[in-house]
């Protein structure tokens, strides 16, 4: 609603910190999924479920960034018929 790319590059400067909780990876998020840039996301989400093991909500979080990070990806190519070789 303005300025994406600032906002993510703030958001990414946030995450970069370290000091995370899941209210605030929220909230980073809302901005970098729709500038696709989940990859810090990811990390950050990763680096806080590792700091609190038992914590759903960042398991839940780690989980989710995994999703739409391969639902990103382009689907694989179909494979290739085989040719004879004569």
């Amino acid at each position: 609603m303005g300025r994406p790319e600032e906002g993510a590059a703030l958001a990414e400067a946030v995450l970069a910190d370290g000091l995370a909780d899941d209210h605030l990876l929220h909230l980073c998020g809302l901005v970098l999924k729709p500038a696709d840039r989940l990859e810090p996301l990811t990390a950050a989400y990763e680096a806080a479920a590792a700091a609190e093991p038992g914590s759903e909500e960042l398991a839940v979080g780690v989980f989710t960034c995994h999703v739409r990070r391969a639902r990103a990806r382009p689907p694989p190519a179909p494979p290739q018929p085989a040719t004879r070789l004569s």
